[in-house]
């Protein structure tokens, strides 16, 4: 973010509702989930913008008649909200905490132009996405564009703390005056972050999210076909959602504690993001197996028996 300031000499920011970027007071102001915000009193100049959110659309769309509402309303936002000093507008690939929200197809494609007509960069926060999860090494690839920025972290050091950004030969000559810290670029941190690399490569983990998360996806599909309280699957490779919800897509928030503590006694974990915090996340390692994949869905399927009818 200092860096799109930096380039274009400008200072407010675009977010999308429902996003997480990180636990600074300035990543904070950018954040659109409420129960990440410990910034009291947050920078100004950050707007929020509708988040693409297909199952629960606030235009009131469906895939199949999407006309990209949600876009539009960017557009509105730089020229009715802003004082046209746009330093970049931040977006994850996919929303992790957000709930799993995967964009459709041809979302950041459309969104890239509007940016553009405005000479607005584009920072991608792969903090979560990154590193072969989405059986890409970043799940932008997904979308066919290049942003000017992308951040990353988690991933990377497999568990060591390190976190990096890659931009433009452009943006970085922006970045002039000295910079440094006691202990960035720490050679253990870097070394883990190359040997992670290295393993990415050596072991093919990207087709090896890509073919597991398929049969992931698959099984949930079916279990969703099985159980009302499924309302949607969403997601790319080993980074999938499942929303649960009661009649009239009402959020399932006790019924997702209960799950996630029944799974959990059965020996799986599983995680839950969401605004409601109803929906289930699987983001599990890149090396599970087959056999992994299909116990989990078998305990699932078991587990959400418990709540057929309901």
């Amino acid at each position: 973010m200092l860096l799109a300031k930096l380039y274009t000499g400008k200072s407010e920011f675009i977010a999308l509702n429902n996003g997480l970027h990180g636990r600074t007071a300035l990543t904070m102001s950018v954040t659109g989930i409420g129960m990440w915000r410990a910034d009291f009193a947050p920078y100004g100049g950050a707007h929020f913008v509708p988040n693409p959110y297909c199952y629960r659309c606030p235009f009131k769309s469906t895939p199949e008649n999407c006309d990209f509402a949600c876009i539009e309303a960017v557009e509105n936002t730089i020229k009715n909200h802003t004082s046209k000093k746009v330093a970049a507008m931040i977006a994850e690939s996919i929303q992790g905490n957000g709930g799993i929200i995967t964009p459709p197809k041809e979302y950041f494609k459309v969104l890239k132009k509007v940016l553009n007509k405005y000479e607005i960069p584009l920072i991608i926060d792969e903090v979560q996405t990154g590193f072969a999860r989405t059986g890409k090494m970043f799940a932008i690839e997904h979308y066919e564009i290049v942003p000017e920025v992308i951040t990353m972290a988690k991933a990377l050091g497999n568990g060591v703390p390190i976190a990096a950004y890659i931009t433009n030969d452009e943006m970085a000559e922006a970045f002039k005056n000295p910079s440094a810290s006691t202990l960035g670029g720490n050679p253990v941190s870097s070394t883990a972050g190359l040997a992670v690399l290295e393993y990415i490569e050596k072991h093919n983990l990207t087709k090896r999210a890509a073919v597991l998360g398929d049969r992931l996806k698959k099984g949930l599909m079916e279990l969703k076909g099985k159980h009302s309280i499924i309302g949607e699957v969403r997601g790319i490779g080993l980074m999938l959602g499942a929303e649960l919800v009661k009649e009239g897509k009402n959020p399932a928030v006790e019924e997702t504690d209960l799950i996630i503590e029944m799974m959990k006694d059965k020996g799986i974990l599983i995680g839950k993001n969401g605004e409601y915090r109803n929906v289930l996340a699987f983001q599990p390692p890149l090396i599970i197996t087959e056999d992994d994949v299909d116990f989990m869905l078998d305990t699932l399927d078991d587990v959400l028996k418990v709540f057929r009818g309901n």
